[in-house]
């Protein structure tokens, strides 16, 4: 039983880590417009009827959640008439693969869903502790004897197990496990709940009014993102489009 729980806690680990993959993004040489910086930042503008900026929040990415690729998107309505802009509006493209464009609800989905197996996977590492601790303890011995009688000497050998058990020093580990496993499921929590606070600045659905401007943070499916591979984001706004290309590396 124990070594089942063991296997089946890897591998909810395993699939919580995954493969972290890290890479680096850059403003790439084939855009048509020039990227202006602010504090070493790279800032690209893209300015037709409407008006669209774009800057990379963080130069290197990974596979997870809290590391995913990150861009705060800007929009400028240059028309005469109210547009709703969104994630909606957002497509990407490494390479000839379609990335996945995350929504709010979506990532807040993600988090909660990756924070509550982790949880749980703590949860049956400690179950999976706490069940060998409570379990007696065999000592195996072994040895050789030797005698003298009246018959001359006697030679023999011996082994086997012995079983002990120690209440006092199995309770003082078990209180251990269960006090080791509430600070791991406290950071857990902390850490769920500082990217679900993080989410407030995503971008979400909003009405522009005529010359007014509107941001938030776009985060892409890093999976789907292949170093050496053209990163392409496209803003569509009715028939127009603002292109935006990036490189991509491995770190």
């Amino acid at each position: 039983m124990k070594s089942i729980l063991v296997f089946f806690v890897g591998c909810i680990l395993l699939c919580h880590l995954g493969c972290a993959s890290p890479r680096s993004i850059s403003v790439s040489n084939l855009n048509e417009m020039d990227a202006t910086y602010e504090q070493g930042v790279a800032i690209l503008k893209s300015e037709k009827t409407h008006g669209v900026v774009l800057r990379i929040l963080s130069t290197s990415f990974s596979n997870e959640t809290r590391e995913l690729p990150a861009l705060l998107v800007g929009f400028a309505n240059g028309s005469d008439h109210s547009i709703d802009f969104s994630t909606q509006n957002i497509s990407c493209r490494s390479g000839d693969r379609v990335v996945k464009v995350y929504t709010f609800d979506e990532l807040e989905t993600k988090i909660k869903r990756e924070a509550a197996l982790l949880a749980f996977a703590l949860a049956m590492n400690s179950a999976s502790q706490s069940m060998a601790a409570s379990m007696p303890q065999q000592t195996y011995s072994s040895g050789t004897v030797s005698a003298y009688g009246s018959g001359g000497y006697a030679h023999g050998s011996y082994s086997g197990y012995s079983t002990t058990y120690n209440p006092a020093a199995s309770a003082a580990a078990q209180a251990q496990i269960n006090a080791n496993t509430m600070n791991m499921m406290t950071a857990v929590a902390s850490s769920r709940n500082i990217q679900l606070n993080s989410l407030s600045s995503l971008l979400r659905r909003n009405t522009v009014s005529p010359g007014e401007f509107v941001s938030g943070v776009v985060k892409l499916h890093a999976e789907d993102i292949v170093a050496g591979q053209p990163l392409r984001l496209v803003v569509s706004l009715g028939s127009e489009q603002h292109e935006f290309i990036f490189d991509i590396s491995k770190r």
